[in-house]
């Protein structure tokens, strides 16, 4: 299916398609048709407030992928299917016999983005799967790649202090309907009340907070 055959939900089609566009490994076309495969035929679904986040995050994604993963070689990966076949306790000596590094990458070479949402006033973005690496005391135990759930889990985090309609410098408002708006938006939606006390407001910097990338 064509990205420009898509029925969008939030944000507009040119920053839809400037997403499309500029990240093809993460948003690939064949993905689009079946809602069962991925939820991206229905495009972004928050405001374009936010594009400047998810753009910057989908750039810090494929750049880990294309940059700081390796892929094994066929030789490493059957190496590594043999030792799984193994005893537990000869696992750890042959592993360190014939694959003497520390991880061995077993996550797809490139991972495809599932959905990108608000939910609660805050970004969602959804893969389909957040990159596992085999634990080097024990083949079968796979870790997350928490480098790329600390960049994912930043950009949420910023959403809660931008605007979605306009990006520019907001709250997330708790009291109703959950939503992160600048003041402007707030006084014209009339959102008043609480706000989310999880969130340094006062921060001049939301990037303080980033992850070591």
């Amino acid at each position: 299916m064509s990205h420009m055959n898509l029925k969008l939900i939030g944000m507009n089609r040119a920053n839809t398609e400037k997403l499309f566009r500029d990240f093809p490994k993460l948003f690939p076309k064949e993905n689009m048709g079946d809602p069962r495969v991925s939820l991206m035929c229905f495009g972004f679904e928050c405001g374009d407030g936010w594009f400047d986040i998810i753009y910057d995050l989908c750039s810090h994604i494929q750049d880990r992928i294309d940059h700081h993963w390796q892929s094994p070689s066929p030789k490493q990966t059957l190496r590594g299917k043999l030792i799984n076949l193994a005893p537990r306790k000869w696992r750890i000596w042959l592993r360190k016999k014939f694959i003497p590094y520390k991880h061995i990458k077993m996550c797809p070479d490139q991972i495809t983005v599932v959905q990108v949402k608000e939910k609660y006033g805050t970004l969602r973005f959804y893969t389909n799967t957040m990159g596992a690496l085999v634990n080097e005391d024990d083949p079968k135990e796979w870790v997350v790649d928490h480098v790329m759930d600390g960049i994912i889990a930043h950009a949420c985090y910023k959403s809660g202090m931008t605007c979605e309609i306009c990006g520019e410098r907001g709250r997330r408002y708790t009291s109703g309907w959950h939503t992160t708006l600048c003041d402007k938006h707030a006084k014209e939606r009339g959102c008043y009340g609480e706000f989310d006390d999880q969130i340094d407001y006062t921060s001049e910097d939301p990037d303080e907070h980033i992850y070591d990338i």
